[in-house]
């Protein structure tokens, strides 16, 4: 006979009590969020990799695209003005903001598939940062530096660099015999006579934790300019332009 008091033991029929099912699902609910918490801070990391790379990607097809246009620079001349005697002087007009020259690699080659005109230019944007940007028509003859060639819209823009703290340019003048070779600002095809020997990018741009990062990029341009003919007279009985006058190395 089972004494009064004694619980059967074994008989499978007993189960948690309700402190012990709060906290298993209390437990259960710390995990999946942990785990939650885990997985969305790889994910966010793995979407920022992915981001990066495809931005470094694309500026650095932009980049080889833009190194090779400046890089085949052309030396071309354009024709001797019968009124005024000038020509025969390589197209360029350089400064510290921005250029313009002749290229027949542009960059929109399927729209251009000639020679182009082009104009890189740094321009200021509405939230205090700057953008490298270049604009490029197909080149018609002349010497479009001489006028108003890019309107406002009138071209498309393409976007090399944005968000940058700053960007200048500066042309590699090889110097004389007399003076040696440095860095300048300016350059003008028509004080010149010549193409700069490479060309040289300063961008500043804001990184992490405040960091600001600058780099330089150097464009080497191996065109010449040859055959100068500048001792031709025209039909108004001017001389061609004296290479000397007004050259910035003779400063005469």
């Amino acid at each position: 006979m089972r004494k009064p008091g004694n619980r059967s033991q074994g008989n499978g029929t007993e189960g948690f009590t309700l402190i012990e099912m709060l906290v298993s699902v209390t437990l259960i609910a710390l995990i999946a969020l942990c785990v939650w918490g885990v997985m969305r801070i790889t994910i966010a990391s793995w979407k920022r990799g992915t981001d990066s790379i495809d931005t470094n990607q694309q500026h650095r097809a932009t980049l080889d695209l833009m190194q090779k246009e400046v890089a085949s620079m052309s030396p071309l001349l354009p024709p001797i003005d019968p009124q005024t005697g000038m020509g025969q002087y390589p197209i360029f007009v350089g400064s510290d903001s921005g250029m313009q020259f002749l290229s027949p690699c542009a960059l929109h080659f399927q729209d251009i598939p000639g020679m182009a005109f082009v104009e890189y230019d740094v321009v200021s944007g509405s939230d205090g940062t700057y953008s490298l940007v270049e604009k490029e028509t197909p080149y018609l003859g002349g010497d479009p530096t001489q006028a108003e060639v890019f309107g406002e819209g009138d071209e498309p823009t393409f976007t090399i660099f944005d968000h940058l703290l700053g960007a200048s340019f500066e042309y590699f003048d090889p110097g004389t015999t007399e003076i040696a070779p440095q860095w300048v600002s300016d350059w003008s095809g028509l004080d010149y006579m010549s193409l700069p020997s490479a060309l040289r990018i300063t961008i500043s741009e804001q990184e992490a934790a405040s960091a600001i990062k600058t780099r330089q990029i150097v464009i080497p341009i191996s065109s010449k300019v040859n055959n100068m003919q500048l001792g031709l007279i025209n039909p108004s009985g001017n001389r061609g332009r004296n290479p000397n006058a007004g050259n910035p190395r003779t400063g005469r």
